[in-house]
């Protein structure tokens, strides 16, 4: 069984999917480092940043993510 934090990132991915757009994760490994388990949001055909880019890297909890998609969402509906 996944936890949940596994089940919502992989909801999320498939929602950003849908949309086009892509979650990417940061690399960092460092657990003292600001951008350590963050995320951003990737238009993968214009090769940009759309969301969660801070001045050290990713920055957007999967938290975030999930607000800031539903505000996507909300948007791209009205």
């Amino acid at each position: 069984m996944l936890d949940p934090t596994k089940s919502k990132k992989i909801r999320l991915r498939r929602a950003l999917r849908r949309e086009d757009l892509l979650l990417v994760k940061s690399r960092t490994r460092n657990e003292n480092a600001s951008d350590y388990g963050c995320y951003m949001i990737i238009d993968p055909y214009r090769n940009a940043v759309v969301a969660g880019a801070g001045s050290n890297g990713p920055s957007f909890s999967l938290e975030d993510v999930q607000e800031w998609l539903q505000e996507f969402l909300a948007e791209s509906e009205a």
